[in-house]
């Protein structure tokens, strides 16, 4: 953590992360504690230095976002979101971004995001080397970003030009 502050501090960083919560794998309470406390650390660094915080937060959302909102972080981009659309209002209303990764044109719940989040609140992003935009498509890489774009512009109604 004192390395990643130093960075900070030198300029050399443009945001914070990816760090977060991973609840995926049945993590014990201790294991997720400690994970917390990291988080929160990095938070207060972010803040500190006035950086961008990119959150991991798979099965873990909800316990991320109240992280967030009791830290006081400002800045918050949730990386590869895929929680549940109520909990994504909620983080876009708080202020802070969803990315949506390349595999959107196959992915319901996540066109359903795009078509229902605040333009301004939502970022594109690969999570290479995974969830590209087709299944097998190994591995996802940046060049998948404007056919993300497309799939959600679709899912928007919308002429890609304008997304």
């Amino acid at each position: 953590l004192a390395f990643i502050e130093a960075e900070a501090a030198a300029g050399n960083l443009v945001a914070i992360g990816e760090a977060g919560l991973d609840g995926m794998y049945g993590y014990t309470d201790r294991l997720l504690g400690a994970q917390e406390e990291v988080l929160r650390e990095l938070c207060r660094i972010a803040q500190r230095q006035k950086l961008p915080i990119i959150v991991h937060s798979r099965a873990a959302e909800e316990r991320v976002f109240e992280v967030m909102q009791d830290e006081g972080v400002e800045l918050v981009d949730f990386h590869c979101f895929m929680g549940r659309k109520k909990l994504a209002l909620r983080i876009a209303e708080a202020g802070y971004y969803l990315s949506i990764p390349a595999m959107v044109g196959r992915n319901q719940q996540l066109q359903s995001f795009c078509r229902e989040l605040p333009l301004e609140r939502i970022l594109t992003e690969t999570d290479a080397p995974y969830l590209a935009p087709e299944r097998g498509c190994w591995p996802n890489e940046p060049s998948n970003v404007p056919g993300a774009l497309a799939a959600m512009a679709d899912a928007r109604g919308m002429p890609e030009e304008e997304l």
